[in-house]
């Protein structure tokens, strides 16, 4: 009977996770289809980690679609200054912003074409650390604006 019980604990622990991990599955393939998924985090991350130290860049560089505005959400953004309910997104998405903007390590850059965010990425202030003094009175660009890199991975606008 211990062994029957056992099996059938391990059957029903099983079946949760089965169920679990396809739920979760079928939840990303929804949100996919969606457009909120980041597309290509883990690569954009790449992208920046590998941007020459002083070698002005956009992020149109590295969009293989179609984005007119970029909008940076830095660490400690103010929050109340932004208009995230003008700009269509999901309410997943606007409570993502608001939650990593309390932290000094995530920056989260949204993807917007003709007012629709259709993608965002978060990207670690390791890899590219946008300049607060910066950015702050402009947290919107269009998609061509060129930045440039410092040897610290600060992140200034580029004027030239």
């Amino acid at each position: 009977m211990g062994n029957l019980k056992s099996g059938f604990k391990k059957l029903i622990l099983t079946l949760v996770i089965t169920f679990t991990l396809t739920s979760c599955n079928e939840i990303i393939k929804a949100i996919n289809i969606l457009g909120i998924i980041p597309p290509r985090e883990a690569e954009l991350e790449l992208q920046l980690e590998r941007q020459a130290i002083g070698e002005p860049f956009s992020f149109a560089d590295y969009c293989k679609e179609e984005y007119d505005t970029l909008f940076l959400v830095y660490p400690y953004f103010n929050t109340e200054r932004a208009d995230f309910e003008r700009l269509r997104m999901s309410n997943s998405l606007t409570n993502t912003c608001y939650a990593n903007s309390s932290f000094d390590s995530l920056s989260t850059l949204l993807f917007i074409n003709d007012g629709v965010v259709k993608a965002y990425s978060v990207i670690k202030t390791v890899d590219a650390d946008f300049e607060p003094s910066e950015v702050e009175e402009h947290y919107i660009f269009p998609i061509s604006q060129r930045f440039i890199m410092d040897k610290g991975r600060t992140v200034h606008i580029f004027n030239k």
